[in-house]
């Protein structure tokens, strides 16, 4: 679509609208929790991968490429601020006449292009491609224990099988304060295999937010 400016603020208007409908009736009747958390990005993604075959298919289907721009980029606000901006102006910025997100608080990167998301996941073919751009602009604010937990208490991971902080688990992973250290590990039948030892907070939050990057600390997102 060519915007005017006009069309944009009207664009952005209707972004309540088409949330409402995307994440109810879209999201029942493709089986989808779209809660605009980072696991709601990888069924999303995984919901693309099996539809289109490639970008310029998804390109083709404009109004389904417009409420997913919208969607990842609602779910990056939820995570990291911003506002929706257009430049109309300058054409030879790769994101001319198109809906990005950008924020004083943003480093590197100081937009946010959701639309680029939606249509580079396809080739990528991860499955968490979006949610690892996602995941990469949150962990630097993420230092603490408490702020970690905070983090892994929107995601819904389970604590039955992670001992951190205030939740304590017979069995599982573990990250802990050990005298003037920080240890990470796992603990099975009360013997603890210690994997990680770091000096500071902020280095052992480092590490158990890549292990959740890669997938090595798990959740689950499923429709009931």
């Amino acid at each position: 679509m060519a915007y005017t400016q006009e069309d944009f603020q009207g664009w952005i208007f209707c972004i309540s609208d088409k949330m409402e409908q995307f994440t109810n009736e879209f999201a029942g009747e493709n089986r989808l929790i779209l809660d605009y958390t980072l696991a709601s990005l990888n069924d999303l993604e995984r919901w693309i991968l099996n539809h289109y075959s490639d970008a310029h298919d998804l390109i083709a289907d404009s109004n389904t490429l417009d409420l997913l721009t919208i969607y990842i980029g609602e779910t990056f606000r939820q995570y990291i601020g911003g506002k929706w901006v257009i430049d109309l102006k300058n054409k030879k910025n790769a994101y001319y006449s198109m809906p990005t997100l950008t924020d004083t608080s943003y480093r590197g990167t100081t937009y946010v292009a959701p639309m680029t998301y939606a249509t580079a996941c396809i080739s990528r073919n991860k499955g968490n491609y979006i949610s690892g751009i996602l995941m990469n602009r949150i962990a630097p604010r993420i230092k603490t224990i408490d702020e970690l937990i905070k983090f892994m208490e929107k995601e819904c991971y389970s604590f039955d099988s992670f001992s951190i902080g205030k939740y304590q688990a017979l069995e599982g992973l573990f990250l802990e304060q050990n005298g003037n250290e920080y240890v990470y590990g796992y603990a099975e039948r009360g013997h603890r295999d210690i994997e990680k030892r770091f000096d500071n907070e902020e280095e052992a939050v480092r590490y158990v937010l890549e292990q959740i990057l890669e997938k090595k600390v798990d959740n689950s997102h499923l429709v009931a």
